[in-house]
């Protein structure tokens, strides 16, 4: 189920045949979506990790139902969604969604709708999150400086994720900052036309003790 069905098809290859999500977790009883759209990366954990518990979090209402129908669709038990974005803290934002492109969503100032957002501080406190998967449309960079300045970073042994606007934000910086936890990866899956701003999918895994 989807608004967009080319875009779903993009989805599907990109997460079951392209092995974007694939990551050397090991043991995994907990994972958190950030970012789950449709549903189907959120599918393709549950069938990954049948054991874990799955969190997903998509803030626009258009593709949380769409997920909801999905995970009902395809039988998922493991799956706990959550109609939220993930930040740097509790609040609400003007949000926008691109319906043409699958319900893909983004927070901007001149939006006409509106979503709310939780911290990512209080998802992460006090666990154990084996998997942490991000694809938040540039909110990456937002909520891994709080995880890393609050010091809960540490409560995350992989992260798999999307990195956004890269000419906007300090991204060498953060991935440098990374790197004093994690084994960091890059590759880069998309270079827009209009301004030439790259799109990368980074793997941060095997914790450096």
């Amino acid at each position: 189920h989807t608004s967009g069905e080319n875009n779903a098809e993009v989805i599907y290859n990109e997460i079951f045949r392209a092995g974007m999500y694939d990551v050397p977790v090991g043991d995994c009883r907990l994972v958190v979506d950030g970012g789950g759209n449709i549903g189907v990366s959120a599918t393709y954990f549950s069938i990954k990790y049948p054991n874990a518990y799955i969190e997903v979090y998509e803030p626009s209402r258009a593709s949380y139902n769409y997920l909801i129908g999905n995970l009902k669709a395809n039988k998922v038990k493991n799956v706990i969604p959550y109609n939220v974005g993930i930040g740097d803290k509790v609040e609400e934002l003007p949000f926008n969604v691109n319906v043409c492109n699958g319900g893909n969503s983004i927070y901007v100032n001149n939006a006409k709708g509106r979503a709310q957002f939780v911290d990512i501080d209080n998802i992460v406190k006090g666990r154990v999150v084996d998997l942490l998967k991000l694809d938040i449309e540039g909110s990456e960079y937002l909520a891994l400086w709080r995880l890393i300045n609050t010091g809960n970073i540490i409560g995350v042994r992989n992260i798999v994720m999307e990195m956004h606007d890269l000419n906007k934000h300090d991204a060498f910086k953060l991935l440098g900052k990374l790197r004093e936890y994690y084994k960091v990866t890059l590759k880069c899956v998309y270079v827009s036309p209009s301004n030439f701003d790259p799109q990368f999918i980074v793997h941060c895994t095997e914790r450096v003790e």
